[in-house]
């Protein structure tokens, strides 16, 4: 295989490498690689890969992307460095990053990406799972309110009887108190009644 034909292989290869990290990018949601062609400069090229590897970071770190290409050089120093702290392990250096060499950007991008896609997984089944809490302490508290209710309403029948209890009590209490006020008067006009008798009886005899 002549020279040329080796390079025309090694541009097929990079093509390929390149359109696989950008649609890396995008799957982990970085828009900035969407609309990118492959024909743009190389500059351009550069500054698309230097700012999706930084979005990435950015992700995984939790931590909000205002970079801008004015930065590049220092960006690029930031990424080498914030690759080794979140335990990467793929050894990207600086060089790589600045010619373009898709070979080490590659199997980086992918596990940047495999990293995002996991974290969104957990955190999807962690909202999940608050959800799903909310919404038993939520069934919790309206079963409290109705056992609640049902307890008010338990004690209002309770004091409706205890109140008409001490009503008939009452009558009752009042009844007697009639009934004994009349054996009394009853009483004395027996006794009267049989003095009376008695006394006719005396005359008689």
């Amino acid at each position: 295989m002549s020279d040329s034909q080796q390079n025309d292989v090694d541009v097929d290869v990079d093509v390929l490498l390149l359109q696989k990290i950008l649609d890396l990018f995008v799957t982990a949601g970085y828009s900035g690689a969407r609309s990118s062609n492959l024909s743009v400069s190389v500059t351009l090229t550069h500054d698309i890969l230097t700012q999706g590897l930084a979005w990435c970071i950015s992700s995984l770190a939790a931590a909000s992307n205002s970079t801008t290409k004015s930065q590049s050089n220092e960006l690029e120093e930031d990424i080498e460095a914030a690759l080794r702290s979140i335990g990467c392990p793929y050894a990207l250096q600086l060089h790589q990053i600045q010619q373009l060499d898709y070979n080490a950007l590659y199997p980086v991008v992918q596990w940047l990406v495999n990293r995002i896609q996991t974290n969104t997984t957990m955190n999807i089944n962690e909202v999940s799972y608050v959800m799903r809490e909310i919404e038993r302490e939520e069934h919790t508290v309206k079963q409290l309110e109705k056992e609640l209710k049902d307890a008010e309403q338990s004690i209002e029948i309770v004091n409706a009887d205890l109140n008409e209890q001490n009503l008939k009590n009452a009558h009752i209490l009042n009844a007697s108190q009639d009934l004994r006020v009349k054996l009394d008067k009853e009483g004395d006009k027996a006794v009267v009644e049989r003095l009376t008798f008695l006394m006719e009886s005396l005359k008689v005899s």
